[in-house]
């Protein structure tokens, strides 16, 4: 782990702001039955206040889409919306 969190950004006076995006899927089978199909895409802004300090945000939505089982097509499907934050200290 780098001793430093910021030591590739360039510190203005609010620090460094780093911006980020992900989406990813997977798919979820089980002894060759198909499961669901995860989406979740993910925005996310890492701040760091000084070189040891940083703090992450994050908002993911996602979609779980299924069926119910095997042979019922019936919509079991689910969606979700999340805020995440997480401080980092390097000492």
């Amino acid at each position: 782990m780098p001793t430093h969190l910021a030591r590739r950004h360039r510190l203005g006076r609010l620090g460094s702001w780093r911006p980020r995006q992900h989406d990813g899927s997977q798919q979820c089978t089980v002894n060759g039955i198909a499961g669901s199909r995860l989406l979740v895409y993910t925005v996310a802004l890492n701040w760091y206040v000084n070189r040891n300090v940083g703090f992450m945000f994050g908002y993911l939505h996602g979609n779980d889409a299924r069926q119910i089982g095997p042979t019922n097509f019936a919509d079991a499907s689910a969606k979700f919306d999340a805020f995440a934050m997480r401080t980092q200290v390097a000492f």
